[in-house]
């Protein structure tokens, strides 16, 4: 596709048009040519050309009823028209120049002018079109900035909301414990002390989430490799829930649990993405129901997946729950998933694996988040072991 100008001429005498046309062929410019001002209009609607070489007098449609309707078109009204006319008094040029026209030529026409002022023409039209272009992308960034703005706000809302109820929880069991003292039994102060725990644990993690979630976008955490066997840390994962689990009276089962599956990855964080997504299925199942935890091998991948009883998750929004503060709440399923971090941290946690992240869910049978990684037979090295990069020499 050529990068010339695409120059239009319009004039009603073919001497006048292969004239002109030889001369712009000769210096590169893509033409265009038409007989009359319907032909033109048309062409221009059709294509709109760079610039016009518009014969003032032509029958029918004339060159200044043509200069008119293009001026008034906000779609065409900035293509540089040059009027080529063969009156020669000052009327008819400050009539072309009045209705819109950016320069005139006289006939007959002389080559070094005519190129010097497409030349100027051009140049102009090209400075307006930089600056449109320049406008658009600022309103675009100022999009960008409106819609940063509107998560900063979501960010707020998420922090005050979701890390509000686990730090009331453990102000409430503090002070319970200082007001009543030695008047609460010991099995009373046992279970407000694992209470308070659990609620620090949660805060905790909310807090690990959104700080790694940072590092995760920004590509500034460094995974610590190391080999170690899944299916324990899923059964350690586990065993740290339980308690949670009865409370809610709700089941935790780890399926092949003898099975010994190894893989290569960052430990903390896979342990940290199986929390996350067993304390997702804990928050959203019924009292009295199973939630299921299993780990399966292959070849090219390891697959985890937690699978929970729950009212589940319309097909339509199975990939929105994984972004970031997003909400989905459904009157028809009667699923509302978390609006905080937990998900996104999950996602971005196995996708620095190279892995990936999703969810089965099918009407009121429940969901199953799964996520694989793939199979390494080595461990990547740690960004501390790489080869240090030569330094820059001064100059």
């Amino acid at each position: 596709m050529s990068d010339a100008p695409k120059i239009l001429i319009v004039d009603d005498d073919e001497r006048n048009v292969r004239l002109i046309e030889s001369i712009l062929r000769a210096n590169k410019y893509d033409v265009i040519t038409a007989y009359d001002g319907e032909e033109a209009l048309k062409i221009v609607n059709d294509n709109a050309p760079d610039l016009l070489l518009l014969d003032a007098m032509m029958p029918k449609v004339n060159g200044y009823e043509v200069c008119m309707r293009l001026k008034r078109r906000p779609e065409t009204q900035l293509i540089p028209i040059i009027m080529v006319t063969a009156l020669s008094s000052l009327e008819d040029k400050v009539q072309a120049l009045e209705i819109g026209a950016d320069d005139f030529l006289a006939k007959p026409i002389n080559r070094l002018e005519l190129l010097a002022k497409m030349r100027s023409v051009l140049r102009a039209k090209s400075l307006h079109d930089e600056v449109a272009r320049t406008k658009a992308a600022l309103e675009e960034k100022n999009q960008e900035l409106l819609k940063l703005e509107h998560l900063k706000d979501s960010l707020m809302q998420m922090i005050v909301h979701d890390l509000k109820n686990p730090l009331t929880g453990i102000m409430g069991n503090i002070d319970l414990l200082m007001r009543k003292g030695r008047n609460i039994d010991e099995e009373k102060r046992k279970h407000l002390l694992l209470k308070t725990r659990d609620s620090s644990n949660r805060l905790l993690k909310m807090i690990m989430d959104l700080l790694d979630i940072s590092k995760l976008e920004e590509e500034k955490m460094d995974l610590q490799w190391s080999r170690f066997n899944v299916t324990e840390i899923a059964r350690e994962t586990i065993k740290e829930l339980r308690g949670l689990c009865e409370v809610e009276k709700k089941t935790l089962v780890l399926q092949n649990d003898e099975t010994s599956i190894e893989i290569n990855a960052d430990r903390e964080l896979i342990q940290r993405v199986i929390g996350n997504l067993l304390n997702n299925a804990i928050k959203y199942s019924p009292e009295n129901t199973e939630i299921k935890v299993s780990v399966t091998p292959g070849e090219e991948e390891t697959v985890v997946c937690v699978a929970d009883q729950g009212q589940g998750i319309p097909p339509e929004h199975h990939e929105r729950i994984f972004e970031k503060f997003a909400q989905v709440d459904s009157k028809k399923s009667r699923h509302r998933a978390d609006r905080g971090l937990g998900l996104t941290f999950c996602k971005m946690a196995v996708e620095a694996h190279g892995g990936r992240i999703w969810v089965e869910s099918a009407g009121s049978a429940g969901s199953k988040f799964s996520f694989s990684l793939p199979v390494r037979t080595d461990l990547p090295k740690q960004d501390s072991e790489k080869e240090p990069q030569p330094a820059a020499v001064a100059r």
